[in-house]
């Protein structure tokens, strides 16, 4: 059986804002942004609404999510692992798969009733496809 759940725009955005401007922070380092509008582009919105906008509006959107763990290479370089690339079609794919084993927290999404917990849950799925950290 496939669940569908019609999302929105601000819950998607809510989503976003809500773990990148606290609920995963504890886990995350932005890397490379692509096809996010830039801080002239909007200046009244913070970064995390530009990179809503962009993953929901931009289908060349690219953001990349790395672990913020660092390790040192052979060659004396900071190294982050890579845990995975948000764009306009693997967002979409993914909060079908959130259906599956998340959709208590999309229902709290959607009904204004989460916290950064809650977000911090459908972040991870949408980063790496599950829940990996806390």
């Amino acid at each position: 059986m496939q669940l569908q759940v019609k999302l929105n725009y601000e819950t998607f955005e809510n989503i976003i804002c809500t773990a990148l401007e606290g609920g995963s922070n504890y886990w995350y380092i932005l890397g490379e942004i692509k096809g996010c509008p830039l801080s002239f582009e909007m200046t009244d919105k913070a970064p995390s609404e530009r990179i809503a906008y962009g993953l929901w509006h931009n289908k060349d959107a690219e953001v990349y999510i790395h672990d913020n763990e660092m390790d040192i290479c052979d060659d004396g370089e900071d190294d982050t692992e890579l845990l995975g690339i948000l764009t306009y079609d693997s967002v979409r794919e993914r909060m079908q798969l959130a259906t599956i084993n998340h959709l208590s927290e999309i229902e709290a999404m959607i009904s204004g009733n989460f916290d950064a917990w809650t977000a911090d849950t459908l972040f991870q799925v949408l980063v790496m496809g599950r829940v990996v950290f806390g």
